[in-house]
């Protein structure tokens, strides 16, 4: 099962035994409950923001999770071992919550915390900060360098069209026929 992890700069685990992972190996605990031991873990990245926020040097990483798995009602998930797969930057990190978000289209998916908005329709973000936009005519207001995500909805609901990218200018953008624009350019 993949999973998202974040982490202080220094990849040290923040409870138990505080050792340093590194990326591309297999870590190993006897027993997992979640809120006790175990390698925590959550599957839709923005739930690890409450732990790990955006903007305070956090990392983030794409993991695997083996062994014994324990599932709680909330958003928290543990295991007996975990491989750090890959390490996220903003763009990935956006896009690995947007694939969530397709893969379980009817989840509670709205997010607001410092430097993200997931929003319906309308979410904004500046430079290294995240901002996705969901429904049937989602836009997002981006700095330059700032992440955005736009996910395009029929009249049932349903994703059409997903796009994540990095802002190259100010502005507001949107999609058009899949594409995305920019309200200043030209189509």
């Amino acid at each position: 099962m993949q999973g998202i992890k974040g982490f202080s700069k220094n990849l040290a685990t923040s409870y138990g035994s505080g050792v340093k992972l590194e990326q591309g190996k297999t870590y190993k605990e006897e027993e997992c409950k979640v809120y006790r031991n175990g390698w925590h873990f959550v599957e839709y990245a923005p739930d690890c923001l409450g732990y790990f926020p955006l903007g305070a040097g956090n990392r983030y990483f794409l993991i695997e999770a083996a062994g014994d798995i324990n599932e709680e009602q909330d958003f928290r998930c543990c295991c007996t071992e975990i491989t750090l797969v890959k390490e996220l930057d903003l763009k990935a990190f956006a896009g690995m919550s947007m694939k969530y978000m397709i893969q379980n289209p009817k989840m509670d998916w709205e997010r607001a915390t410092a430097h993200l908005q997931i929003k319906q329709e309308i979410a904004r973000a500046q430079k290294d900060e995240i901002a996705i936009a969901r429904g049937r005519n989602p836009k997002v207001y981006l700095q330059t360098g700032a992440v955005g995500g736009l996910m395009e909805e029929d009249v049932n609901g349903v994703i059409v069209a997903a796009r994540v990218f990095l802002a190259n200018k100010d502005g507001t953008y949107f999609l058009n026929s899949g594409e995305i624009r920019r309200e200043d350019d030209e189509i």
